[in-house]
């Protein structure tokens, strides 16, 4: 199976995690409270913007090039995408 970039599919949902939990926080703590935290999030916000987009993407095109039980880590990446659009969006 050829993968872009040759990102496994578990890591592109792992990842998907960790940014929907980075949302998650910034809209939930008040991460400013802490001057590190605050400057690391500042720092972060445009790249976990763009990230879910592309790690979507990808798992798009590793749900179509995958067989057998490996299309589940490409349909929960998608499932989580999803998830963090419904948190951002309508919290």
């Amino acid at each position: 199976m050829k993968k872009i970039l040759n990102i496994p599919n578990r890591t592109l949902f792992l990842v998907m995690v960790g940014i929907v939990l980075f949302w998650y926080t910034g809209k939930n703590f008040n991460v400013y409270s802490n001057i590190f935290l605050g400057g690391l999030f500042e720092l972060m916000w445009l790249p976990m913007l763009v990230l879910p987009v592309l790690l979507a993407a990808l798992a798009i095109w590793n749900l179509f090039h995958a067989k057998g039980m490996g299309r589940i880590w490409p349909v929960l990446s998608l499932v989580m995408f999803g998830v963090g659009i419904w948190q951002v969006v309508y919290n």
